[in-house]
């Protein structure tokens, strides 16, 4: 008798088992359906924005200072091409040999390099305001982890004549004294802008017919 009623419960397991696996599977269904009609419909235009955001990216177009020139157009402050070396550390596979190569064409030493070489973040100035040539030869290495980017920088032709009236700006361009910082908000001009689309690594930016350039308005 026991045996029999043993033998039934088994059976009626036997029978609630793959009833219980098809019920827990149509409930994982209908959450995942429902997850997927939220994330669609009802939240479809957040995931867009963040979506826009991962494959977008602002480059800043930076404006020319303007001159500064005496009563006969003779310039008193004006700019000249510099360059500004940067490096990411995270894509520099020899320290050692990038630095010592940098440390030829910079004003620094290869240790001095190598320090900011080893850093942790992925951005590090190396240097500001190289010269030309400097700039276009290491450009031209194509060295890996190591930009180059093209600069203004001030220069004042007339050296001490007029140097406090005409002030000084910083190394960033910013009127500091004199009339470059009385005229700042004129001289520095407006910045323009362009928005790139860019890889999921962020690594390849190209642009796109779809987002126009604006351009900088010199000072």
């Amino acid at each position: 008798m026991k045996n029999r009623q043993v033998s039934g419960k088994n059976k009626r397991l036997d029978l609630q088992r793959p009833l219980l696996f098809y019920r827990v599977m149509l409930f994982i269904a209908v959450v995942v359906a429902l997850r997927l009609i939220q994330v669609q419909i009802f939240l479809r235009e957040k995931y867009a924005v963040i979506a826009e955001r991962q494959f977008k990216y602002e480059l800043a177009l930076p404006p020319e200072r303007g001159g500064i020139f005496d009563r006969r157009l003779r310039p008193m402050a004006m700019n000249v091409p510099t360059y500004t070396i940067i490096a990411n550390p995270k894509r520099i596979k020899d320290v050692g040999q990038t630095a010592a190569v940098l440390a030829k064409h910079l004003n620094l030493s290869a240790g001095q390099i190598a320090a900011q070489l080893r850093g942790k973040g992925s951005f590090v100035y190396i240097t500001r305001r190289a010269s030309r040539l400097a700039g276009l030869t290491i450009k031209t290495l194509s060295l890996p982890g190591i930009e180059c980017r093209l600069e203004m920088s001030r220069q004042y032709p007339k050296g001490m004549i007029g140097c406090h009236l005409v002030g000084y700006t910083d190394i960033d361009g910013k009127g500091l004294s004199g009339v470059e910082l009385a005229y700042d908000n004129v001289l520095q001009g407006v910045p323009g802008k362009v928005i790139l689309q860019q890889t999921a690594d962020g690594r390849k930016k190209f642009r796109h017919s779809d987002y126009p350039e604006q351009q900088a308005e010199n000072g």
